[in-house]
């Protein structure tokens, strides 16, 4: 969502001022104490209480569904567009913003400058637009009766998005 236009920034400075090895571990203990927070949040619905008979559920039952593998391809699928997309996002946007014509009577620095602020620009519309995407889905699918229905757009979304990559070439 919006990490990569908060943390790429932030990670940049990191490695520039403490080093690769230095930044991963300040990055740890950030989102380590963010989950711990983030558990601490979680509020059980009014009258829960833990019942270990019923609340097991051993891992040989639960790869035994197909429901699990459903959910686990549609997750994998989704993740791997999504990564190769966003992997592959400077060097498309350089590519499609060097060519246009309105750049051409600008110097060299001028048109980095541009280039550099077109790019700036539309990633991090595509960070809001991502998280907006998340928080709109999740309320959708809090919204779905039936959880197999979230899954299934899920897994229509995947392969609807894979399609796309091979029809259109890219």
């Amino acid at each position: 969502g919006l990490a990569k236009a908060i943390a790429s920034p932030l990670m940049e400075y990191l490695i520039g001022t403490v080093g690769l090895v230095s930044m991963f571990f300040i990055l740890a203990a950030v989102y380590a104490v963010m989950m711990f927070v983030g558990f601490l949040l979680i509020k059980r619905p009014a009258g829960w209480v833990y019942d270990p008979a019923t609340s097991h559920v051993s891992r040989k039952t639960i790869l035994k569904k197909p429901v699990f593998w459903g959910i686990w391809i549609a997750f994998y699928i989704n993740i791997t567009c999504g990564l190769a997309l966003i992997s592959q996002e400077k060097d498309i946007l350089h590519d499609a913003l060097s060519i246009l014509p309105k750049y051409a009577s600008l110097n060299a620095t001028q048109l980095a400058t541009a280039i550099a602020g077109s790019i700036s620009v539309i990633l991090a519309v595509d960070a809001v637009f991502n998280a907006a995407g998340r928080i709109g889905f999740s309320a959708l699918s809090d919204h779905c009766k039936r959880r197999e229905t979230a899954y299934l757009v899920i897994f229509i979304m995947s392969i609807a998005v894979c399609a796309l990559q091979i029809f259109t070439h890219s």
